[in-house]
């Protein structure tokens, strides 16, 4: 695969993350720098800075003597990194209540609801583009508190949050798109004591519940 010289490291950069997220590199596997410098016909110095980068989005591990792998998520791992996005998700919810800003809130989900029912509806797996429109839906509670700060956390552990789902059974995705329908509907009728629920219920999982599967 050959790429143009405009922004390689980015290029290459995307193309890494993508074969990291689609599963195409699967957990805990090594990341070969000289076949990837063959495959994009680059040198490794872009391969070595996306590296870097991935390394520091928390996608990719260091080894002695410098080698590369994907990173492999435990049980805790996955369990806390869902805890930490409620944690954000609530905080949102709240700011969202003292501000009165349910309406703004209501227009984001909407249009993220019809991104994501495009992407259920299109077929039954609960792929990568299908995560992407749903972890875009629960990144709008905090888009709507125009806080900067709380979108940033979020967004630095969205590509985190993407592979970890990535590793759901599908059985999994009917549920969760139905968390996602009902919290759009009970925010329409500023019933926001269930879409709090609703929350803590799409987060708080065990690999159990989420049917998880490596």
């Amino acid at each position: 695969m050959k790429i143009s010289r405009l922004s390689i490291r980015d290029q290459v950069f995307d193309l890494i993350k993508e074969k990291i997220l689609t599963k195409e590199y699967k957990l805990g596997q090594d990341v070969n720098i000289s076949e990837l410098t063959r495959e994009f016909s680059v040198s490794n110095t872009p391969i070595r800075e996306a590296l870097s980068s991935l390394y520091s989005l928390g996608l990719i591990e260091i080894r002695e003597n410098n080698k590369y792998k994907v990173i492999s998520l435990s049980e805790k791992e996955i369990v806390d990194l869902n805890k930490t996005i409620l944690i954000l998700l609530l905080g949102a919810l709240n700011i969202i209540l003292e501000n009165n800003q349910e309406k703004h809130l209501e227009q984001l989900l909407e249009k993220a609801y019809e991104e994501n029912k495009k992407q259920h509806d299109y077929n039954n797996k609960f792929d990568y583009k299908y995560i992407k429109t749903s972890i875009n839906f629960d990144r709008q509670f905090v888009v709507a508190t125009n806080n900067k700060y709380l979108i940033k956390e979020f967004d630095d552990l969205s590509d985190l949050l993407i592979l970890a789902s990535s590793y759901n059974k599908g059985i999994y995705k009917d549920k969760h798109f139905e968390e996602h329908k009902l919290m759009l509907e009970y925010t329409k009728k500023d019933n926001m004591s269930e879409v709090k629920k609703l929350l803590k219920s799409h987060f708080n999982k065990g690999l159990a519940d989420m049917n998880y599967s490596e």
